[in-house]
């Protein structure tokens, strides 16, 4: 299995240039190839943006999807702010919503965006592992490595920078327990907030670090 860690700097929506945005992108992402053996089929892309409220950033976003110049395979947005009954407005042509929202409370929530040519489904007992500081959605996407199906399970994850860090590394082993007995492609997305330039410096975020590596 192939498994790259992709570092991009953070988008600014209220810098009001989203040209600029992309092009320092692409000329700083990093991708580091940990390992060979599988390769999703050409073109197969996910990308992650923190909104921080899909409600007054929309049309930026979707600026930023179609200045982008990708047909983005995966769409994953955390910090929604969306609530169950507003999840119908926030569709985009040619994707499949699927969401998480924060119904108790305020903020918070997370979306995935799977283009309609994939067959994907929900993973409603993943996503059912969700609290007021953790949100995520789960999905379960049908991907080619050369002329072989193969299930990708995709989650988008946001954990609220107040939240118990301990807790939230708790409950990832939760998540990455419960995914390893599948035996599929994994990929996460999300905003986890945690600052991994200090992972020497602090126990939680080299804890936070070890887990995924482990």
């Amino acid at each position: 299995m192939t498994d790259s860690r992709v570092d991009t700097p953070n988008l600014d929506f209220d810098s009001g240039d989203i040209d600029t945005d992309i092009q320092e992108i692409h000329q700083n992402c990093k991708y580091n190839l940990l390992s060979e053996g599988f390769h999703l089929q050409e073109g197969f892309s996910i990308v992650h943006l923190n909104v921080r409220s899909l409600k007054n950033k929309m049309d930026d976003f979707l600026t930023f999807l179609s200045s982008s110049g990708v047909e983005w395979s995966v769409i994953c947005v955390s910090e929604t702010w969306l609530k169950t009954d507003m999840l119908q407005y926030f569709n985009i042509d040619g994707y499949n919503m699927f969401a998480s929202c924060r119904d108790v409370s305020e903020g918070g929530g997370t979306a995935v965006y799977v283009n309609s040519k994939f067959i994907a489904k929900l993973r409603q007992d993943l996503a059912a592992i969700n609290n007021d500081h953790h949100t995520n959605t789960f999905v379960e996407i049908e991907v080619k490595d050369t002329n072989i199906v193969k299930n990708l399970i995709l989650g988008a994850i946001y954990r609220a920078p107040s939240s118990s860090q301990t807790l939230f590394i708790d409950y990832m082993e939760q998540i990455l327990t419960a995914l390893e007995v599948e035996n599929k492609l994994v990929a996460l997305a999300g905003d986890f907030n945690f600052n991994t330039l200090k992972e020497l410096a602090d126990r939680h975020v080299s804890c936070f670090c070890n887990l995924l590596s482990s």
